[in-house]
């Protein structure tokens, strides 16, 4: 699981996603970013997290389900 707190767009998990498709590599990926859109209205950090499910408790649920 890759968690990018910013768009998913050309981040990390995209690199690793090539480099996965490259190699024909065997294991899962999830990809947890932003989405395309603006997300500046949302004035803390902490709220934007949690707006778009990058908080403890969304990354928390997100990797059992991944299991």
């Amino acid at each position: 699981i890759v968690i990018e707190e910013h768009y998913g767009q050309c981040g990390l998990g995209t690199r690793i996603a090539q480099w996965r498709a490259l190699h024909d590599a065997a294991w899962r990926l999830r990809i947890m970013a932003l989405p395309d859109a603006f997300v500046h209205v949302i004035r803390h950090q902490a709220g934007m997290r949690e707006h778009y499910g990058l908080d403890a408790a969304a990354i928390a649920e997100r990797v059992r389900e991944f299991m």
